[in-house]
This record gives C-alpha cells, sequence and structure tokens, in this order.
C-alpha cells in the first residue's frame, strides 16, 4: 500500500509527490481494542521519526 501511494501521479499536479507512514501491530486474544490502537499508533510514530514513508511494526518490550 505504501509504496502504491507513493508512485501515485496527479494529472493537474505531476510534480506532487506523496508518501506515507504505517504503524501495525498484532492483536492478542481479549486485548482492549484500544490497548492495540495504542501499540499501532507507537509503532507509527517510531517509523515517522526514523525518516518516515515506511511501515513499522510494533514490538514489545523483552520481558525478563
Amino acid at each position: 500500500m505504501r509504496k502504491a501511494i507513493e508512485k501515485l501521479k496527479f494529472e493537474k499536479n505531476p510534480d506532487l509527490k506523496i508518501t506515507v507512514s504505517i504503524g501495525v501491530s498484532q492483536y492478542e486474544p481479549n486485548e482492549k481494542i484500544s490497548k492495540n490502537i495504542e501499540k499501532s499508533d507507537k509503532a507509527l510514530y517510531k517509523a515517522k521519526m526514523l525518516g518516515k514513508n515506511r511501515v513499522e511494526a510494533y514490538h514489545s518490550p523483552a520481558s525478563f
């Protein structure tokens, strides 16, 4: 999806370029949807911080 958006061409403004950053996370059984959205949001901000125009997956901190 990210690459398809990046390749879009606009007839009225051929120099216009659009990029997208995406954050994803895996839904865990019995997890509240708000928690899953929070994890995806963290991944999205990581994608933006690392240079934008990329997809980042949420990885939970290692538990000991």
